[in-house]
């Protein structure tokens, strides 16, 4: 019988709510766990008062000593684990950049073969994505740093991959990818189930039909600021009686001010609606009672809204750059993100070409089939095999 890997999986983040990274985590801890416990042995690392989610009780648990100092708790808490943890991994798996400084040290140590962090995609020279100073630290760290210690850096998409080799000019023998998927229960609801959507999205979220859907927090990137341009233009030109709803929450505070101002600017304050948090278990509703998806975002290294609306079965309006045509393939209407006039003129084309429509919904319903958890589970597994047989 082949020895099982040994991974200790970073889990601090695994509660956080509408974040794409938790998602990650707890989806591939689940599959891990489950599926493949045959073939991994998986330990969940996190400090005091993190990894709460039932998730976390799928596999085992170590909790780290937690530093209560004014700053920089993670790091001190994470540094004194690397320097003292006993317990020895094949894998040390990050889910997202923020992988703290000093972690070299447990390697040095013998305590940890091989780190594994996924960066999921980075910036680009044509569609750049701005970050918190916060943010730029971590991506310095990698940059200048961490890339040197680290054995294997993960993309969710081919894009994405050659994101992180040009931007952090990454060793590509040491950069791999694999397809994410979405959470579950998202599919086409039924006429039944849509009426009970319909009024609970209303009572709850004041969210009522007829309206477009964007998710994604207020980053400079999702260019939500030219969707509302765009969303204006069908308003001033064919008087669209659809609103525009965007799910994710305002985030960084600059940008966040640039989105409100276009709204006023535009005289739109009742025609867009920047929502409030929505519980994930009502998210298919929104997709599924949805007009149209818009999603014209300038860069990602994926797209979970993406395979969520091919799932539940809404037309999608999407951008014709970066990661987007690779996920969506040609189950989209693609523009210019960079245009709301031709966002504008995609929006009310595929609106109001019923054929063109159902087409869309048809080879969505059809590209949704290529992604799945249990397959990302696997092709991560791969890699873990490969880095571990590989000589460095």
């Amino acid at each position: 019988m082949t020895e099982k890997i040994k991974i200790a999986w970073f889990a601090d983040d695994i509660d956080r709510r509408a974040k794409g990274t938790a998602t990650y985590s707890r989806q591939l801890v689940t599959e891990l766990a489950t599926r493949f416990s045959d073939q991994v042995d998986l330990t969940l690392i996190h400090r005091n008062g993190k990894c709460v989610n039932p998730v976390c009780r799928l596999a085992k648990n170590i909790t780290i000593k937690t530093f209560k100092t004014p700053f920089f708790q993670g790091t001190f808490s994470w540094f004194w684990y690397f320097l003292t943890g006993r317990e020895k991994f094949d894998v040390f798996h990050s889910p997202r950049p923020n992988l703290y400084p000093f972690f070299f040290l447990s390697k040095l140590r013998g305590k940890i073969k091989k780190f594994v962090v996924t960066l999921h995609g980075a910036p680009d020279k044509d569609t750049p994505r701005l970050y918190r100073p916060g943010g730029s630290w971590w991506g310095w760290h990698i940059k200048y740093l961490a890339k040197y210690f680290v054995d294997m850096f993960l993309g969710d998409s081919q894009i994405g991959q050659k994101q992180i080799i040009d931007y952090y000019r990454i060793n590509p023998k040491k950069v791999g990818y694999f397809f994410l998927d979405s959470a579950d229960g998202f599919r086409q609801f039924s006429l039944e189930e849509k009426a009970t959507a319909q009024k609970r999205l209303a009572e709850r979220y004041h969210i009522k039909p007829p309206f477009f859907l964007q998710v994604g927090r207020l980053d400079p990137h999702k260019n939500v600021h030219r969707l509302i341009e765009a969303f204006a233009i069908l308003k001033k030109e064919h008087q669209a009686p659809q609103t525009l709803v965007v799910i994710g929450g305002r985030h960084l505070k600059e940008y966040t001010l640039e989105v409100e101002e276009t709204i006023k600017r535009l005289n739109l304050e009742k025609s867009v609606m920047l929502a409030p948090y929505i519980e994930e278990a009502d998210m298919p509703a929104l997709y599924n009672l949805c007009d149209l998806y818009t999603y014209v975002c300038v860069n990602d290294g994926f797209s979970l809204p993406l395979v969520e609306a091919m799932k539940c079965g809404a037309p999608i309006v999407t951008s014709n750059l970066s990661v987007f045509p690779e996920v969506a393939a040609d189950s989209a209407y693609y523009v210019d993100p960079f245009n709301p006039q031709e966002i504008a003129a995609g929006i009310w084309k595929v609106l109001n070409d019923e054929a063109l429509k159902k087409e869309l919904v048809a080879k969505g319903f059809e590209r949704a089939k290529v992604f799945s958890w249990q397959k990302a589970a696997q092709d991560l597994i791969n890699i873990y095999q490969r880095i571990l047989s590989r000589r460095d």
